[in-house]
């Protein structure tokens, strides 16, 4: 597993379609996504322990608006009153991936902070499905940072000990479940701004269909006047940004400096050279970002 942490999150989220008729299996992804439902299962049990959720719907989207959770110093709990919180889950993520498709990997992706340093830590963090916790918990180990920041859990190889398929990534039920406790000896909020999901997968030797639901994010090829159109959407701004054109043999095709990519949504129309038709990489990167997704040219 790998653990990232940055202060600000940088996200490209893409919609791309490619038609994929080659002799060998292709690397892909999609993501990071976002939930669009967030929920609290344990909400109407009075009875249950550990501390609501408050406003838990916040976690659908990075906008510094937070769910949060107020718990108890360390080691008291009497019912929804804890040192630890009770589930949030964030389901329904609107995946596509094709059905002939094996996943390699899922990536969990949380924006957080601790009401104090030094006080709040992760309990648990599960895939679900239909409501059920399915294979690992991999909590990451150590203390929250006081400052809005990004962890990282899974990645491109990580199954979380299950051997999941599309038919479960690409269902509404399809999500995340975490918890957390306060191992400090006051009382300390827990905030949550985002939970996001990407998935990481293969096509077998064939004919696939890939494609993506964030259609307000694209990389695009434009036929009628030969070029690339990215709408990019960045929480910070990305510096010295280079695009490239591969060709399937790994083949530099064009490349081109661009401008920099400001904080917000962006859009850029790059003309290129002309290219026979074909399946082709565009690679975006920009600092410490790297984003590379398959164009069809069919002129």
């Amino acid at each position: 597993m790998k653990t990232i942490i940055y202060k600000k999150i940088k996200t490209l989220l893409v919609s791309w379609l490619v038609l994929l008729s080659i002799n060998m299996s292709f690397a892909q992804s999609q993501g990071p996504n976002s939930p669009t439902s967030a929920n609290e299962p344990a909400a109407a049990c009075l009875s249950c322990p550990g501390t609501d959720w408050a406003n838990y719907s916040n976690v659908e989207h990075i906008d510094s608006l937070f769910a949060s959770n107020a718990m108890l110093q360390h080691g008291q709990c009497f019912q929804s009153a804890c040192y630890y919180t009770r589930a949030l889950t964030a389901t329904n993520y609107h995946f596509n991936i094709p059905a002939n498709a094996t996943i390699t990997g899922i990536e969990v992706q949380i924006m957080k902070k601790g009401g104090f340093p030094n006080s709040i830590v992760d309990s648990l963090i599960n895939i679900i499905f239909d409501n059920t916790p399915f294979g690992n918990s991999s909590p990451l180990v150590g203390l929250w940072s006081a400052n809005d920041s990004l962890y990282i859990y899974g990645g491109d190889t990580s199954m979380w000990g299950y051997p999941f398929t599309p038919g479960i990534v690409n269902d509404t039920t399809f999500g995340v479940e975490f918890r957390a406790l306060n191992m400090s000896p006051n009382q300390s909020n827990a905030y949550i701004d985002w939970i996001g999901m990407k998935v990481y997968y293969t096509l077998p030797t064939g004919v696939g269909i890939v494609s993506s639901s964030n259609d307000n994010d694209i990389i695009q090829f434009n036929a009628t006047n030969n070029s690339l159109i990215l709408t990019i959407e960045v929480y910070e701004e990305m510096k010295n940004p280079v695009i490239r054109v591969y060709d399937l043999l790994g083949q530099i095709k064009f490349r081109k400096e661009l401008s920099e990519i400001n904080a917000g949504k962006n859009i850029k129309t790059i003309p290129l050279i002309p290219m026979p038709n074909g399946i082709y990489f565009v690679e975006l990167t920009g600092g410490s970002d790297h984003f590379t997704k398959k164009i069809l040219i069919n002129n």
